[in-house]
């Protein structure tokens, strides 16, 4: 092992920097112990965390935001925080997911959907979380309870353990949610106006759901 090897290993890095480019916020570190060199992104560790070791400053911005968005696509892994959405001419209405008991008539909240998405402030806390589980998903409501069915029935449990579910995008951009061979529909009656799970000999007489997902807008420079 060389003297410069022997050095690096026993001290680690000891890292120059130069060729900063500060448009994409990268540099080149160079180690003057050993052959290393790399071109990396800034980190922003220096001065209150508004510089770079290297000398550049961190670009200045908003914070990033978040939004719901519509999923219009089919999902490989729908893991992720959702809300749950009947889509109307009239009214644009989520699943409650704040409830402590989720199984009730008028389950629902009223929400804007703009172009396709809907605001973080305003709907977040009715929000649902969907993992990975057996070979499907749970859903989880914000106020920690899991949805699903145990049989092909009328009906919506609410559990302390995960249930299983089944996630798939119609080609309208509707979604079918399935557990236990029941559909999550929502019912328009006058008197129910809730997010249930209705039996598959019927489930086509109560109305088609969406997913909004949130996702993640990054701040602007």
């Amino acid at each position: 092992m060389t003297l410069a090897a022997l050095a690096t290993e026993a001290l680690g890095h000891n890292l120059e920097y130069s060729n900063q480019d500060a448009e994409n916020n990268q540099h080149k570190q160079t180690c003057t112990r050993c052959d290393y060199t790399e071109t990396v992104d800034c980190t922003w560790t220096e001065e209150g965390g508004t510089k770079c070791k290297c000398g550049n400053t961190k670009p200045q911005g908003g914070e990033t935001t978040y939004v719901y968005q519509k999923v219009t696509e089919d999902l490989t892994d729908w893991s992720g925080t959702y809300l749950i959405v009947y889509e109307s001419d009239s009214d644009n209405l989520v699943f409650d997911g704040s409830l402590s008991s989720l199984d009730t008539v008028g389950n629902t909240k009223s929400v804007t959907i703009t172009n396709g998405t809907i605001s973080y402030e305003d709907a977040n806390a009715y929000s649902f979380t969907i993992s990975a589980y057996s070979s499907g998903y749970s859903i989880q409501s914000a106020s920690g309870k899991y949805i699903g069915q145990s049989s092909d029935a009328n009906g919506l449990k609410s559990e302390d353990s995960e249930l299983a579910n089944t996630i798939s995008l119609n080609s309208d951009g509707t979604v079918n949610i399935t557990s236990g061979g029941a559909y999550l529909r929502f019912n328009l009656a006058s008197n129910q106006m809730r997010f249930r799970y209705y039996k598959s000999t019927s489930y086509t007489g109560q109305k088609a759901i969406t997913l909004y997902k949130l996702v993640e807008i990054p701040a602007q420079a």
